[in-house]
């Protein structure tokens, strides 16, 4: 034995050594990249956060507060500025879209056309104009043009209406020289931009035009743009789009002319 380990003394410890080399490789291996360790760690840290209180009580009541301020802002803002068409006006639910258009703005055209004799207002059947839309997408935009018309035309003459009521000798409303939808929001002013856009508008924002002249006294004509702000469904004036030219004479009609707009806003 003592003569074999004097022979082979170098290659025993050499095997000796790279066994014990290549145990301690395999614990440093264990330790870096043990998954059960590195599991079990993983684990104790979510348990540890599942126990934290990210947000108390006081934070959440504040947040629901913000909410509902926000929400009642929101509401505020809705009825300050959008136009919400009435039923009829609208394209969902019509089964025969075409019957109901055609039969809705005779109708339009009729209840202003029959209101301005009513009031003794010059008006035309010609001054009264739309475009014949073509396809659902285009009449569902017309018959809410048409709602704007309707509620226009109603306005100016409440208030001719009004201001005569007050003052017996009071010129009101003497006549409507034009009242015109101006085309239609999907080819004009409909918003469909990429939400990254810097101040993008939402998808469902849409306005709709109307542009008017009509001769009246100056109070009827403050009286109508007081009823647009006020009155519901609201109306928007149309930046500055409104003029206002005297009479040639003492006592004489003013000519107004200017455009407004109804501005619908769907629910994101």
């Amino acid at each position: 034995m003592e003569d074999l380990w004097q022979e082979h003394k170098r290659w025993i410890l050499g095997v000796a050594g790279g066994l014990l080399l290549f145990y301690i490789a395999i614990k440093i291996v264990d330790g870096i990249y043990d998954s059960a360790g590195a599991e079990r760690r993983l684990a104790i840290r979510v348990r540890n956060i599942n126990n934290e209180d990210l947000y108390d009580q006081k934070m959440l009541n504040a947040l629901e507060a913000e909410e509902r301020a926000l929400e009642e802002r929101s509401q505020k803002l809705r009825a300050a500025a959008v136009f919400v068409p009435a039923e009829d006006f609208l394209a969902a639910g019509k089964g025969d879209l075409d019957a109901h258009y055609n039969l809705l703005s005779r109708r339009v055209r009729d209840d202003v056309m029959d209101r301005a004799m009513a009031y003794s207002v010059d008006l035309s059947s010609s001054d009264v104009q739309w475009e014949t839309p073509v396809g659902r997408a285009e009449i569902a935009d017309t018959l809410i043009g048409l709602n704007l018309l309707e509620q226009v035309a109603v306005r100016l003459m409440e208030a001719g209406e009004v201001v005569k009521g007050r003052d017996p000798d009071a010129l009101g409303l003497v006549g409507i020289n034009s009242l015109r939808i101006d085309g239609r929001p999907s080819e004009r002013s409909r918003r469909r931009r990429s939400v990254s856009e810097p101040n993008s508008l939402p998808p469902a924002y849409a306005e709709y035009r109307l542009s008017f002249e009509f001769r009246a006294d100056e109070a009827t004509a403050s009286l109508f743009l007081e009823k647009c702000r006020s009155d519901q469904p609201v109306i928007c004036l149309q930046g500055d789009g409104f003029s206002i030219r005297q009479g040639r004479n003492i006592g004489d009609p003013v000519l107004c002319r200017g455009q407004v707009m109804a501005i619908t806003l769907s629910d994101l």
